[in-house]
């Protein structure tokens, strides 16, 4: 009996969001974020991994499409990224972008980062995948964001800090 329980529970595979959770609390615990701060997630889908990994964060979700997240007591707006349904001078520490699959028509996708970003405080952090080239845009077109380390253990993401002013 106790080896099937073994065998039972060896089986059960973490959900997508548990390994994402895992991943982004990871990012924060190397980077020594604060216990409370604020992170905006554009385009995110049914995705609620930050709500878990920063789970005294205020989370911001937004999406045009997908309103699970809604559903489910989180704080979601549904909208557009170039009109975000929030206050216009609200800052973030973080801003989480994972596999959008949004491109501006003028801009292309690195016009998607701009604007998903400027609402990032200085000092403030982008997680983000290589999905859609986001950290190679992020590190070869723009010098306001600053590659910086993470931990070994992490393989989906990638985190670049928005530069000061006087570090430009």
């Amino acid at each position: 009996m106790d080896d099937l329980i073994k065998a039972k529970n060896e089986s059960k595979e973490k959900s997508f969001v548990e390994l994402r959770s895992e991943e982004l609390k990871a990012v924060s615990e190397f980077l020594e974020l604060p216990k409370r701060g604020s992170l905006y997630y554009p385009a995110c889908g049914d995705d609620e991994s930050p709500s878990l990994a920063f789970s005294e964060w205020d989370v911001t979700y937004l999406d045009a499409v997908d309103d699970s997240l809604d559903k489910a007591g989180r704080r979601f707006f549904k909208g557009n990224l170039l009109n975000p349904p929030f206050e216009e001078d609200e800052v973030f520490d973080v801003v989480l972008i994972i596999s959008p699959g949004i491109q501006f028509q003028d801009k292309g996708f690195y016009g998607y980062i701009n604007k998903a970003t400027e609402n990032l405080r200085e000092g403030g952090y982008v997680i983000c995948d290589n999905k859609h080239d986001t950290a190679s845009l992020l590190e070869e077109k723009d010098d306001s964001f600053e590659k910086v380390d993470k931990p070994d253990s992490v393989k989906e993401f990638y985190v670049f800090e928005k530069k000061k002013p006087e570090d430009l």
